[in-house]
Order: C-alpha cells, then structure tokens, then sequence
C-alpha cells in the first residue's frame, strides 16, 4: 500500500512478526541490571564511563493509556542524590529500534547498510561522539 505525505511516496508494509527468525526477538525482560565503568554493549561502541543502572522494560502509561516500554540508563550514584542535589546526563534516544541492542537483540539499526538514506549514526561514528 502507498500514500503521500505531501509530494512523498510512503511505502507500507506489513511488520516482521516477532516470531519470525529475522525478529530476533527475546520477549519482554523487566528488570534492573548494574553496569560497571568500562562496559561496552558492543565491541564497537564506546565503553561507559561510569557505573550505570540499567532498567529493562519499564512501563511508561500515555495520556491515552496505551503503555510504551523503555529502557531507562542513569548514573548509579543516581540511587541516592535528589534530583535537584547534582547535574546528571540528559537523554539521548535514537530510536525505539535500539533499545534491544544491549540484550544482543538485532534490530532495524543494524540493517543500516540496506537503507537507501542513513538518518541514524552507525556504530562507529556514535564511538566517536561518546568520545568528544
């Protein structure tokens, strides 16, 4: 099926269904992880720099009560400052596809190669921006 979005042609197709081999998919993990400095969620990636609480799959609930799920990072020093007693990192999201990478999920992001316009980072130039 096609349909504009003002002089553009939108392809649609159906979803990839979790099931399917090529979904790579590991079913809902809820849960709160430690990550120790140095971690590397890939060996291409850059490692954390500081220890880091990682909670899996937490519920968000919209206005319209559908409810998203996300993976939530934050500095484990997080655990006992109030939020206004130091700075902490903001968020940078680059898409919902992602979040199943540090569960050595495959996702859209890695068929990056196969998309006709990269609008993502890949692997490598997001290495260098944790960098600078």
């Amino acid at each position: 099926m096609v349909f504009k979005v003002g002089n553009v042609e939108v392809l649609l197709m159906p979803a990839t269904p979790l099931d399917h081999p090529l979904a790579h998919y590991d079913g809902l993990n809820p849960g709160k992880t430690l990550l120790k400095r140095g971690h590397k969620s890939d060996p291409e990636r850059a490692a954390f720099q500081a220890d880091t609480i990682l909670e899996s799959d937490v519920e968000v609930r919209m206005r319209d009560g559908v409810v998203l799920r996300a993976d939530i990072y934050r500095p484990a020093a997080s655990e006992t400052l109030t939020p206004t007693s130091t700075p902490l990192p903001s968020n940078a999201n680059q898409s919902s596809l992602a979040a199943a990478q540090v569960h050595r999920r495959y996702t859209a992001m890695h068929e990056l190669s196969a998309l006709r316009r990269r609008v993502c980072l890949d692997a490598h130039q997001q290495a260098r921006w944790h960098e600078a």
